[in-house]
This record gives C-alpha cells, structure tokens and sequence, in this order.
C-alpha cells in the first residue's frame, strides 16, 4: 500500500503545483514552468486513476479558467496578426539589408537570419500572448483556484495522515503561502516550500 500512497500522494504534489501556478502573478517563465510541470503529467494521470471523483470535481471547475484562457479577442488577434504579418517581417528586411551593405554576408546567410528572427519573434509573441491570457484569467478566477488548491491540500493532509506516511517527504515548490493545512519554508519572494502538516 505504501508505493500505491506515495505514488497518489506525489501525483497530488503535482497536480497541486501546477493549479498554484495558474494564480498571480505570472510571468514569462510560466510557460517554461508550465511545460516542466507537463513532464510530471503520470503522476497526475495516477492520482486521477485513484481518486476519479476528486479529480472529475477538480477539472469540471477549472473549464470556466481554461475557457477564459482559451478567449482570444478579435482585437487581440489582429494585433497578434499585425505583429507577425508586418512589424516582424519590416525589421527582419531592415536588418537583412543592413547585414548585407556593412557585413558583407551572403544573402543566403543573410535570409537563414531573416528566418532565425522571424521563428525567434513568433515564439516570444506566443509566450507574450499566453502570458496575457494567465493573467486575465488568473485575476478572475484567483480565489476559485486558491480554492481548488486548499481542497486538494485538506485531502492530502488527511491521506498523509491516514496511511502513515512522512509529511516531509512530499514537498511541493508554490508560489503562495496562503493556503491552510501546510507548513512553509521561504525561499524569496513568491518562492515557497510547503509541507502537508502531519
């Protein structure tokens, strides 16, 4: 039963980590966060393999957060469009042009950076663009995913302590220290370590 206990308890340490981070603030490193946090996703799909029920309730209230992330106005979208379709492509011949008259370099080169800045920009306006969207939706849903959060943390504090197992042992890296049921180390400024209370 132990590796079973470790294993929903560490898929919880996951899933409550990642629901932390859809709350303010948000930065640009969010996106990498969130794709770290995908890596671990098995240990999720067990935690949902083991406790359906809390986990069904958990995502059925996040759809009106993925929807509203989801949103992308129209005027979001043109401006997104006008970026990529003209601002980009007008620097990127400035800069070929100059690259060519003061360097010298092979308009081969010169169209391989053209490119390189082209794919270089598309990916921050993305991280731009989802870092927009995490914020809205992160204001507006705040305390339902504070919510959320202090529901998974009131399970797992009574599964810790239901199956005997450490408390220390399960830490989980947050971004807030608001939430009832766990004791916390502080590594910074919205850098926290928390542990289930045993």
């Amino acid at each position: 039963m132990t590796e079973n206990a470790d294993k929903n308890i560490e898929g919880l340490c996951v899933y409550i980590r990642e629901l932390d981070s859809f709350r303010l603030p948000v930065g640009m490193l969010s996106v990498f966060y969130s794709l770290g946090l995908s890596f671990n996703h098995g240990r999720i799909s067990y935690l949902a393999k083991c406790n359906p029920e809390l986990y069904e309730r958990v995502q059925e209230d996040l759809v009106p957060y993925f929807r509203k992330m989801g949103d992308i106005s129209s005027k979001g979208l043109i401006l997104f469009l006008v970026i990529w379709l003209c601002v980009i492509p007008f620097f990127s011949l400035i800069v070929l042009n100059v690259v060519l008259k003061f360097f010298g370099v092979n308009e081969v080169y010169g169209l391989l950076l053209v490119a390189l800045i082209c794919v270089i920009s598309f990916v921050l306006l993305v991280m731009w663009s989802y870092m927009k969207r995490k914020v809205v939706a992160g204001k507006e849903y705040d305390y339902k995913l504070k919510g959320l959060v202090e529901d998974l943390v009131c399970y797992g504090e009574s599964f810790v302590n239901e199956n005997g197992l450490n408390p220390d042992k399960y830490s989980l890296k947050l971004k807030h220290k608001d939430y009832c049921g766990l004791n916390y180390d502080d590594k910074g400024e919205n850098s926290y370590v928390g542990y289930f209370r045993g």
